[in-house]
């Protein structure tokens, strides 16, 4: 049976802080304690998530990228002792700015297989064609974590 690509489906409803939301998701042919590994280790992430761009760790800051626009943001991850499965995420933007939560979880879909969900929150600043472009690069996001992990 032929992987679907990632899908966006309609809009999940409200987050925790009231903007909309909505999950993408992806299936991924390799076994969930491969994925939840792999994921687990944010030194893998620049290597699928275009979004965090080139990923660094600085000792007084932890985490760190840089904005499209050359700014460094703070990258928080779900700690490592998190139940498996969870690889929660936040941006804080380097104007102080609101924290950008992205929620990320695994979960397994039979043998050897895994279901990869983020949901993507709409940012409140974000109109119709931004929150669109968004999803459309987390659905990249996913395909290429998708092609990562069934290469190895």
């Amino acid at each position: 049976m032929p992987n679907p690509q990632p899908q966006a489906r309609p809009a999940t409803g409200q987050s925790n802080t009231g903007q909309p939301a909505q999950d993408i998701s992806t299936r991924i042919d390799a076994p969930f304690a491969a994925v939840d590994r792999f994921l687990a280790d944010p030194l893998n992430w620049p290597l699928w998530a275009a979004g965090l761009g080139t990923l660094s760790r600085d000792p007084a800051r932890g985490w760190t990228t840089r904005s499209p626009d050359g700014r460094t943001m703070r990258v928080d991850f779900a700690p490592a002792e998190a139940a498996a499965g969870i690889h929660d995420h936040t941006v804080t933007p380097p104007d102080g700015g609101a924290v950008i939560t992205v929620p990320l979880r695994a979960a397994a879909a039979g043998d050897d297989a895994t279901l990869v969900t983020l949901t993507l929150i709409r940012q409140p600043e974000m109109d119709d064609a931004a929150y669109a472009r968004d999803a459309e690069a987390v659905a990249a996001d996913l395909q290429r974590l998708k092609a990562t992990l069934e290469r190895h």
